[in-house]
């Protein structure tokens, strides 16, 4: 059973390059769990490498990285939670786990980043 803050990696179909092709690839991405255990549907936001890494966490972004059980800088990007179905996460292991003052500050970007504050 999935735990909220856990990192998954997860295949999905994103769109090709350039965008509006009509196509779709499918891709490995971190998925960091924000559904709480138990539940059907798991919801979560997708983590991604930060490019150029001298770039600021943009609103609605936290900065993680090696200390956090990242190969490199990543962002998680809050804008945009999606859900997936649990059983989607069965036989799987997560790849990293934040930490809950990480998780306090994704709490915050998810807020910011739904125009919620």
């Amino acid at each position: 059973m999935v735990q909220r803050g856990e990192v998954y990696v997860i295949q999905v179909e994103l769109p090709r390059a350039p965008t509006g092709s009509g196509e779709f690839d499918e891709r490995s991405k971190l998925f960091l769990i924000l559904s709480n255990p138990g539940v059907r549907d798991v919801v979560g936001v997708f983590c991604n490498t930060k490019r150029p890494e001298t770039r600021a966490p943009r609103a609605g972004e936290v900065e993680v990285g090696v200390a956090e059980g990242f190969a490199h800088v990543t962002v998680v990007d809050c804008r945009y939670p999606f859900t997936f179905p649990g059983s989607a996460f069965e036989g799987m292991r997560p790849t990293a786990r934040l930490s809950q003052r990480v998780m306090e500050e994704v709490n915050e970007a998810l807020a910011v980043g739904l125009g919620m504050i």
